[in-house]
């Protein structure tokens, strides 16, 4: 019997600057990967940037393991879509049940408005 594969769509808004600090998006609820991340913001920050974490049960956010190969700037044109570059090797995107998915902020977030993140996770067997 083949293993049914499921996706898991995570949807985040950062509504203001005050707002984009470091925090957890989901836990996992089974074995999983990251697939994509996409953002878009109505008002541009300064030059803030985020990224993707995981993050082990026991460590902040602001020490996760990146998933994606550079971080992703909310200073570009507003309501423009930004594709997150996702890890290429596949431990490097595995992400085990239990573990936080998190949005780790830097830069000079001054200004950003309306910041929407969708994440999408698909689930993994593990052999």
């Amino acid at each position: 019997m083949p293993f049914p594969i499921q996706d898991l769509v995570i949807n985040v808004n950062v509504p203001n600057a005050t707002d984009a600090v470091n925090q957890v998006a989901c836990i996992a609820p089974f074995n999983c990967k990251l697939v994509a991340v996409q953002a878009r913001h109505k008002t541009a920050s300064t030059s803030g940037t985020m990224d993707v974490v995981k993050a082990a049960s026991g460590t902040a956010v602001s020490a996760g393991t990146s998933l994606l190969t550079a971080t992703m700037s909310n200073a570009g044109t507003a309501d423009t879509n930004v594709n997150g570059s996702v890890l290429a090797t596949i431990g490097g995107t595995r992400i085990l049940k239990g573990t936080a998915i998190g949005l780790k902020f830097a830069g000079t977030l001054t200004n950003l408005v309306n910041l929407d993140i969708t994440i999408i996770l698909r689930q993994q067997k593990l052999r």
